[in-house]
């Protein structure tokens, strides 16, 4: 599962991109995925990026 966000105003891009892996999560993007799953978040603004990757458990 791969989930970009971006953000035009200066937000912590940290905060952002966990905010997006809890959401990937909660609303069960990865419903019906069978075998190794994994969440990953690009959050950026501008040239700076954030990425974020988690295994399912």
């Amino acid at each position: 599962m791969i989930e970009f966000k971006y953000t035009r105003e200066e937000e912590n891009l940290d905060r952002l991109a966990d905010k997006t892996i809890e959401q990937i999560k909660n609303n069960q993007y990865d419903n019906g995925l069978d075998g190794r799953v994994f969440y990953i978040e690009l959050a950026h603004h501008g040239k700076d990026v954030v990425m974020r990757w988690i295994e399912r458990t």
